[in-house]
């Protein structure tokens, strides 16, 4: 593997003679887009982890939940309400995570504090990027960045490409450095990967609210139970609602509603990252558990 750094410094090229000042400024910035591809790589590897998992925690909330499920009768309302609970969780911190991997955005106590340690030397510029042509409207609207989302090269105006492109002269130049080192082919494989993860995760949501209305069963030729989500990033919701005649009625409502979703403050949304055990992050509660045992 070639970094950018020293493909750079191996171009022989007499439009590559850079004043001292810049070439340091160029030299600065070549290193932020090595540690972009080093840590969006292991950031893209923990969200399909991720993802597997919480696919995972999906076939087994839905089974928990189907009446053809013998375990199903020992569960009481109450559990039902915890389970989807537990699922509802699970699914913010997913979306979180997509969101940490494309702009880089933290959302959580544990990832704002790393983004501003003075042990990131790579802070992120798309804090700077200001307003839009409105006048009002933030490119970036978030806090506190990582440094290394995918937005923090391909952003207008104060992505790292944008600003190489400024100090070099050229985009040309840029394209040069970056496709004679493994950066662009690192860039296409992670934006086919990403999207990948982004399908698969909206057919994960549809195979839930399927499963789940399944689940319940019917009464009278007609559904127990109901599901609907809404997934707008920070307004996400979920209602389910069942009618059962032998176990009662339930409508479960339930609503991110902005920064209200925290994860523990010594927790980061991607966990401990590749080597994070995802399985065990979705841990049903006790008395599911019980009443699932026996």
């Amino acid at each position: 593997m070639t970094n950018c750094v020293a493909t750079f410094k191996s171009i022989n090229d007499k439009s590559f003679n850079y004043p001292p000042n810049r070439y340091k400024a160029i030299l600065s910035l070549f290193k932020h887009a090595d540690h972009i591809k080093t840590n969006l790589t292991s950031t893209r590897r923990t969200l399909i982890n991720m993802i597997k998992s919480f696919q995972t925690l999906t076939t087994t909330v839905t089974s928990l939940i189907s009446t053809t499920n013998t375990q199903s009768n020992n569960l009481r309302m109450s559990d039902y309400n915890k389970i989807i609970q537990l699922w509802f969780k699970a699914y913010l911190r997913v979306k979180d995570a997509f969101v940490f991997t494309e702009s880089g955005e933290c959302r959580h106590k544990k990832d704002k504090e790393n983004a501003s340690s003075k042990l990131n030397h790579y802070k992120s510029n798309l804090t700077r990027c200001g307003m839009q042509g409105d006048g009002y409207t933030k490119y970036w609207k978030g806090s506190h960045y990582s440094g290394y989302g995918w937005d923090e090269y391909y952003g207008s105006v104060v992505g790292l490409r944008s600003r190489l492109s400024h100090f070099m002269g050229s985009e040309n130049r840029v394209e040069k450095v970056m496709s004679r080192s493994d950066f662009n082919a690192m860039m296409d494989l992670h934006e086919v990967e990403y999207k990948e993860s982004g399908d698969r995760m909206k057919w994960i949501v549809e195979r839930f609210k399927r499963d789940v209305e399944d689940g319940f069963g019917m009464e009278d030729g007609k559904r127990v139970g109901r599901v609907w989500i809404k997934e707008e990033d920070k307004q996400e919701s979920m209602v389910v609602e069942v009618n059962n005649s032998v176990k009662g009625y339930m409508k479960l409502s339930l609503q991110r509603l902005g920064s209200n979703y925290k994860l523990p403050e010594n927790e980061g949304v991607m966990g401990n990252g590749e080597d994070e055990d995802w399985d065990k992050k979705w841990v049903m509660e006790d008395c599911v558990k019980r009443k699932v045992g026996g």
